[in-house]
């Protein structure tokens, strides 16, 4: 049996890249993250989330926000398509879960700060 994760390990960085559909993929933002505190709540909202979605989906044009965490085990790729998160099993969750949902909402918040 395979095992599949979000992460291993501890870790201590992040990098978000918000690519916009309407501008063919290409990378929009792009916003570091090192803060601790930030990087605890991600992996918290993680760690809630199962690997294995319920469902496949075709994706149309759409907006990628893509999540790298530097851990002390390896880099770690997350896809959100939309707002819905991509598991490692490369499913779907059929409905929106309340950590997806928050994950989304933090990484957004993230990604429009002027810092």
């Amino acid at each position: 049996m395979d095992h599949l994760f979000w992460y291993q390990g501890s870790c201590r960085s992040a990098n978000v890249v918000f690519r916009n559909a309407a501008k063919d993929g290409k990378d929009n933002r792009t916003k570091d993250i090192s803060s601790p505190e930030v990087i605890r709540q991600i992996t918290d909202l993680l760690d809630q989330l199962p690997v294995s979605g319920d469902i496949m989906m075709s994706m149309g044009p759409t907006n990628v926000t893509t999540l790298t965490l530097d851990c002390d085990k390896g880099k770690y790729e997350i896809h959100f398509f939309g707002s819905r998160i991509k598991t490692p099993r490369t499913s779907f969750f059929a409905s929106e879960r309340p950590e997806e949902k928050a994950l989304f909402n933090l990484l957004q918040k993230i990604g429009a700060s002027g810092d």
